[in-house]
């Protein structure tokens, strides 16, 4: 496959429950830090850009976060709002209802600009941590076998859609922000950027990062491996899901 065009960014978002006392991102790690092992988060699958930032974020921050991996954001989200996982780090179309309406609360977000949805949300670099400026595109790939000279012409077709008034206000709506135009060229140039920098945290990780497609962990089995309640547990424990116990 070939990379040939993209038309709108997806950002990376560090959500949490709205009930998790802190309600910034220095007293977050301040908080974390002071109960090691005890906190999880979520992404949307083991070996993702989510998964990759939490464990970049362990590192940079000496922290001791769990890692929760779902099938996709939106069961992530569910247990985030529930308040039985209390971090994710998930995708910006997918978080942006969410945090609109108070069900989940935003302590970052990536991009080397802050967000067009949430201008008063600092960026993960502005906090100190540019290692977290993980984002995804929008746009359209093709099979290999397409000849070349055809490239530049798609390229041009989708980025003129993409610019389009409906198109951008649609592409707005669902949590996308708008990006640069790439030709073809330096579109497959950034996704490989992207991929040897994905390549290089791996290695500076020394952290063994299960590929997507591989065995995934249960999800309410590692819940069980924390110090969050289940349903079966006392009530006692169900009161406050974020405190150490």
């Amino acid at each position: 496959m070939k990379p040939v065009a993209a038309v709108a960014r997806a950002t990376l978002i560090l959500v949490g429950n709205p009930d998790l006392p802190p309600q910034d991102f220095k007293a977050l790690i301040a908080y974390v830090k002071a109960n090691p092992g005890k906190i999880s988060f979520a992404s949307v699958s083991a070996g993702s850009g989510a998964h990759y930032a939490g464990m970049i974020l362990n590192q940079k921050a000496g922290l001791d976060m769990q890692h929760v991996p779902f099938a996709g954001s939106p069961p992530g989200l569910v247990q985030v709002m529930g308040g039985q996982i209390p971090l994710m780090f998930a995708d910006g179309p997918t978080s942006l209802p969410f945090i609109k309406a108070g069900k989940i609360k935003a302590y970052g977000v990536s991009g080397k600009t802050r967000s067009i949805h949430f201008p008063n949300l600092p960026t993960f670099t502005e906090l100190g941590y540019p290692e977290l400026d993980i984002s995804t595109w929008a746009g359209v790939v093709v099979s290999a076998k397409v000849p070349p000279a055809l490239l530049d012409r798609i390229n041009a077709a989708v980025l003129k859609a993409g610019a389009a008034p409906k198109v951008h206000d649609r592409l707005f709506a669902l949590g996308f922000e708008p990006m640069e135009a790439l030709s073809q060229a330096q579109l497959q140039q950034s996704v490989l950027s992207g991929i040897r920098t994905q390549r290089g945290h791996r290695q500076d990780l020394q952290h063994p990062i299960e590929p997507v497609g591989g065995r995934r962990h249960s999800p309410q089995s590692k819940y069980r491996s924390t110090s969050f309640p289940t349903k079966n547990e006392p009530a006692r424990r169900r009161r406050d899901p974020y405190r150490a116990h």
